[in-house]
């Protein structure tokens, strides 16, 4: 080894843990960027839902799901706004119709791939990621299905089940190189150079 490249190699080591490296934590349930991309795939599903005429109808709107009551209320909430907007006067009970919203799921899947060094966070020390490349995506999902019934509680019509997806993407390469891609934030592509 020649005495440049250890000259080189042993600044490097010591230059690297000076390094500062942020990482994204959450003091609630769920992290901002969750919470939006499933609020996001909880209107596109309810926007995308084929609904009968309700203009001038009276609609109460109730729920069955196995998400988390946080998002099923949401759902109810943006259903119920929905239908306002179509026309409705949206009660508790003894309406025209009642919708009811199946909520098949609603909910955010997290995958990684790096090539390169991960980053390692352990206690009283963090090091950055030294990645060649880095692809983490993030996704919100809800299914949506919204059965009508009339008031004497008669079938009227089942909508088509409808997928709401939102999308949170970021590409790393060479650590400082990163490219972004959503539709949760400022929908579209966004590139520049930084850690995050």
């Amino acid at each position: 080894m020649s005495p440049r490249f250890a000259a080189l190699t042993f600044c490097f080591l010591v230059a690297l843990p000076s390094c500062g490296y942020n990482r994204a934590t959450s003091n609630t349930p769920r992290t901002a960027t969750e919470q939006l991309l499933l609020t996001d795939s909880i209107v596109q599903a309810v926007e995308a839902s084929a609904l009968p005429d309700v203009s001038g109808r009276s609609v109460t709107v109730t729920t069955a799901s196995l998400a988390q009551d946080a998002e099923v209320a949401y759902a109810k909430t943006a259903l119920e706004a929905r239908l306002r907007r179509d026309g409705a006067n949206v009660v508790a009970e003894d309406a025209d119709m009642t919708m009811n919203a199946m909520i098949g799921t609603s909910g955010t899947d997290d995958r990684r791939i790096t090539l390169g060094i991960p980053e390692i966070n352990s206690v009283g020390f963090a090091f950055p990621g030294l990645y060649i490349f880095d692809f983490h995506r993030q996704l919100g999902f809800t299914k949506l299905t919204i059965e009508t019934t009339d008031s004497t509680g008669a079938h009227v019509v089942t909508s088509t089940p409808v997928l709401g997806e939102s999308h949170f993407n970021i590409y790393r390469w060479f650590v400082f190189f990163v490219f972004r891609s959503d539709d949760i934030f400022q929908p579209g592509y966004d590139w520049h150079f930084g850690v995050s």
